[in-house]
């Protein structure tokens, strides 16, 4: 995927819906293009505790993963969001592991809540921002 194809996200937040199973990530594009990405509550908690600072008094498990990947010395570069099928996204946590990059697949809302644990920036491919959901 050519860089040309990523667009910077930013979060704009976490919608609850009226089930108690499912929330929603906000997120829009450089150009204020929405992307919409339903979630469990579980992963809305995650993604939100983050985008609040909200400190525990034990790691979480994103807060263990951050700091392992950051003692192994393989920082998060970036988050891109590449896929959209069948009502699912797909996304892809980036490493740099000296000169080589390393893509992990992983859930979107793992990605977003990595992304804000490690300040790394976040991507949607063009294709993503622009199929039918």
């Amino acid at each position: 995927m050519a860089e040309s194809d990523l667009h910077a996200l930013n979060i704009l937040g976490v919608i609850h819906g009226q089930q108690s199973t499912e929330s929603i990530l906000l997120l829009e594009d450089e150009e204020h293009r929405p992307l919409a990405i339903a979630v469990g509550i579980c992963e809305a908690a995650t993604v939100e505790s983050c985008i609040n600072g909200t400190k525990t008094e034990r790691p979480q498990t994103h807060d263990l993963l951050a700091i392992m990947i950051e003692r192994l010395g393989s920082p998060v570069t970036h988050v891109v969001i590449d896929d959209y099928s069948q009502g699912v996204f797909y996304a892809r946590l980036i490493l740099q592991d000296g000169d080589k990059s390393i893509s992990i697949d992983c859930r979107p809302s793992d990605g977003i809540a990595m992304a804000l644990k490690t300040n790394a920036p976040l991507f949607a491919s063009e294709s993503v921002m622009t199929c039918e959901k």
